[in-house]
């Protein structure tokens, strides 16, 4: 029994000398505490990497240190203000006057394409586009419905030297005929019908009074007179009255005789409203006369 003591005990302090011959690990202080965090990677001091003899890198360089941080959301860039966008038509502003100086005068307003001759125009309206319609007072010879045509201005143009100049056209059957005329001073002379041109075939003269007349003549080339008178009269006509009109009266003389008397009315602010033809003992021929059925200002 003391036997196997001794050798317990022998082996005891075997074993307690063998622990105290081993070196004693130092003991590193942790700050904080046991629960101390290490530092943030990015608060980490990075590690020089040596150069790798033959390969390409022979410059020692830095290793940086992973973060293996989530990064915080971006954030959203403010869109910068839209541009303007430029226009095919550039904006015109006028510049202000400098001070001192008077503002520019408006612009003129473009004169108006409106022609006159005056009291000419006044009984023979000139006005571009103008139409009046004609209804003949009885059919013609073997006809059963009256005959029709209409007058249209075409154009008007002022000369230099005061005449106006105008184009109308009269389509009667389809077949359209240009008539020229030239007023001035105070007559209206009619200067061509297509091809054909005249001298001295006035529509009518302005009287020099209310109450006066204003007389003209013409010879053809076959001899056959036309002499005209004109007054300022009230006419009635169609079964209409106008109180203001340029009454022509037209005899046609042949062999010393007349043989017709033609009478036209112009009313004022409409134009030609009728034209009367009479036998050689003043008999009215209602398939040779006509008279207005529209125009411009005729309340037809």
């Amino acid at each position: 029994m003391k036997k196997y003591f001794a050798l317990a005990l022998c082996l005891f302090w075997a074993q307690a000398l063998w622990a105290d011959s081993q070196p004693t690990p130092p003991v590193i202080p942790v700050p904080g505490g046991d629960n101390a965090l290490p530092p943030p990677p990015d608060q980490l001091t990075p590690a020089t990497v040596p150069a790798l003899p033959g390969s390409g890198n022979t410059v020692p360089r830095t290793a940086q240190p992973q973060d293996n941080t989530i990064p915080p959301p971006p954030v959203a860039a403010t869109p910068p203000p839209a541009a303007a966008v430029p226009t095919d038509t550039p904006v015109l502003r006028e510049a202000a006057p400098t001070p001192g100086q008077a503002a520019p005068p408006p612009a003129e307003e473009p004169a108006s394409s409106q022609v006159s001759a005056g009291a000419l125009s006044d009984y023979f309206p000139i006005t571009q586009g103008d139409q009046w319609a004609y209804e003949y007072l009885k059919p013609g010879p073997g006809e059963t419905a009256k005959g029709t045509f209409t007058v249209q201005c075409e154009s008007a143009k002022a000369m230099a030297n005061g005449t106006v100049r105008a184009v109308f056209e009269t389509t009667e059957g389809g077949q359209p005929i240009r008539n020229h005329y030239s007023l001035y001073g105070d007559k209206v002379e009619h200067t061509a019908t297509g091809d054909e041109t005249f001298t001295g075939d006035y529509v009518f003269k302005l009287p020099a009074t209310p109450s006066g007349a204003a007389y003209w003549a013409v010879t053809e080339a076959n001899g056959t007179a036309h002499k005209s008178k004109a007054v300022f009269s009230t006419a009635e006509v169609y079964h209409k009255t106008y109180p203001d009109c340029v009454v022509v009266t037209e005899k046609v003389i042949q062999g010393g005789k007349t043989s017709n008397t033609v009478i036209y009315y112009y009313a004022k602010g409409i134009g030609l409203v009728s034209m009367e033809v009479y036998s050689p003992s003043m008999r009215l021929i209602q398939p040779k006369s006509f008279a207005l059925v529209s125009g411009p200002n005729s309340n037809h």
